[in-house]
């Protein structure tokens, strides 16, 4: 009887503990069973096993209230009771502990309260709590190219949380007091990621999804593929056709590049000065992340064909406008070199070669091809003089051959030009007349350039042909008359002597007169020899 006052008073305390704090966050139940075949001489022994929780219910079997359990509430003084040996009828109690305790070892908790009887039967009670609740955001603070940082409230002080994004699962603890900050790493440059964080404190939440991506990654490379005056091309691997690429030049946005075909971008940036450092950087962004700028620079083209390019037979000048360290100019083994400033000057070169002139612009350890000119100075001059050819019926023109390259040469008579190729250094020209004086000029030619200054002289035909020319002349002209005379005489005298009959002449010596005959033939004799051509 006295053990089971004892527990009767037990129960009775526990009901007003209830009352007096009024909560409801969590209830315990209490199961007892007792022998009804015991004596009242017999005692009877009573295990009790008490688990809180914050959620779960614990129903318990309690004696019913006595006289006894009444005067307690009414806080009366106890009267005497008696027990008789008959079951107890069940009742059920509510209460709330003090302090609820979390147990985080369980995805479920199982309370077995056992209270053992005398006749050593045992009966178990099982408590299920229910899961936490999800987190109510996170917070993607920053993203880089292989992590992602993530920041979160806890729910309810609970410290524990598990991560999981495509294969893999973390675990997360942090007992400090705020918001939790996980780093993710390492994660895949310009990739978007699945997360899904649950709550866990020995159950798990159902889990709070969201999204985050990674900061795409740099351009490995970029080439300049082409250079001109006024434009550039440019050239990059194109890493993942998800992605885009912001292109800037000297800070300016030249445009958004998308490929989604090609495994490289090709890129034309027009409308560009010559000779001028342009610097360019190459953004790859995806999904509103912009990676690292990959950044260079490069240097338009010069056209050198359009600069005003002053030569002679020994040097070249001109103005360059434009980027450009050093200029060079090679004839063969030999290389003129002038310096970066925009007066361009080479001296001391041979005659009528062909340089190539070259300028190049350096920076950081690179050299840039600015430009390529093909120029030929001009040929040496000639020296020539005539002399007599065809008895002043032709000409012939001589001149030295001359130091320097030249390719013909050229001779003008009358405003006629004759030209003589390489290496010859004569030509002899018809159609002129004796004794008499013609103008002649000649120049060197080396391809297309003239040499600067032509040789003029006057050029002297050869006069003898002038004499026989004019004998030949009145030959021909008074031949007629003289055979027509000749012929008419001859007819005369033949039928003068056909009608005269024959008459004796006495011939008679006369002194001297056979020395004055012979004389008269001898003077004819002289006249014939005078006149003979």
């Amino acid at each position: 009887m006295k053990l089971f006052s004892l527990i009767s008073d037990h129960l009775l305390l526990c009901v007003f503990l209830s009352l007096l704090w009024g909560t409801t966050d969590s209830t315990t139940t209490i199961t007892a069973t007792k022998a009804t075949t015991v004596t009242a001489r017999q005692s009877a022994a009573k295990t009790e096993t008490t688990t809180r929780t914050t959620t779960n219910l614990v129903t318990a079997t309690t004696q019913k209230t006595t006289p006894i359990a009444k005067a307690v509430q009414k806080n009366t003084p106890l009267a005497p009771t008696t027990q008789k040996n008959t079951p107890l009828a069940p009742t059920t109690q509510k209460f709330t502990p003090l302090h609820p305790k979390v147990e985080n070892k369980t995805s479920l908790a199982q309370i077995n309260l056992t209270l053992l009887t005398s006749t050593g039967q045992t009966t178990a009670a099982t408590t299920t709590k229910a899961p936490p609740d999800n987190v109510n955001r996170v917070n993607v603070t920053t993203q880089t190219e292989n992590s992602i940082t993530l920041t979160w409230n806890k729910v309810n002080n609970i410290p524990t949380y598990i991560l999981q994004y495509g294969d893999i699962t973390e675990g997360i603890s942090n007992t400090e007091e705020g918001p939790i900050v996980h780093v993710v790493t390492p994660l895949t440059a310009g990739t978007n990621y699945t997360f899904t964080l649950f709550t866990s404190d020995g159950l798990t939440s159902s889990g709070y999804r969201f999204s985050a991506v990674t900061v795409p990654p740099v351009v490995p490379w970029v080439n300049v593929t082409e250079r001109f005056t006024d434009s550039i091309t440019l050239e990059w691997e194109n890493m993942n056709k998800a992605w885009q690429y912001q292109l800037q030049i000297n800070g300016g946005v030249s445009g958004t590049v998308s490929g989604r075909s090609t495994d490289t971008i090709r890129k034309v940036v027009t409308s560009l000065q010559p000779g001028t450092e342009y610097d360019f950087s190459l953004t790859t962004v995806f999904t509103g992340l912009r990676s690292t700028p990959y950044t260079n620079f490069t240097v338009t083209a010069i056209d050198c064909a359009s600069a005003d390019w002053k030569v002679t037979n020994s040097s070249i000048k001109a103005k360059i406008e434009g980027l450009f360290s050093k200029a060079t100019a090679h004839y063969g083994s030999k290389v003129y070199v002038s310096d970066g400033h925009e007066n361009v000057s080479f001296t001391g070169l041979y005659p009528g070669a062909t340089y190539n002139i070259s300028l190049v612009y350096e920076k950081s350890s690179r050299v840039f091809l600015q430009c390529e000119h093909k120029l030929t100075i001009l040929p040496p001059n000639l020296n020539a003089h005539c002399e007599y050819w065809a008895a002043g019926y032709s000409v012939l023109i001589k001149w030295t051959d001359p130091e320097g390259e030249w390719t013909n040469a050229e001779v003008n008579v009358t405003g006629k030009t004759h030209t003589v190729a390489s290496p010859e250094t004569k030509i002899i020209i018809d159609g002129f007349q004796p004794a008499k004086k013609y103008k002649v000029s000649v120049s060197s030619l080396s391809g297309v350039r003239r040499s600067s200054e032509p040789h003029v002289f006057y050029c002297q035909t050869d006069p003898r042909g002038s004499f026989v020319m004019r004998l030949f002349r009145h030959l021909v002209v008074f031949s007629p008359y003289c055979f027509s005379t000749g012929l008419l005489l001859s007819i005369y005298w033949s039928r003068k002597t056909a009608n005269k009959p024959d008459v004796s002449v006495e011939m008679t010596k006369c002194d001297g007169g056979g020395d004055e005959l012979y004389e008269d033939y001898d003077d004819v004799t002289v006249l014939g020899t005078e006149h003979d051509f």
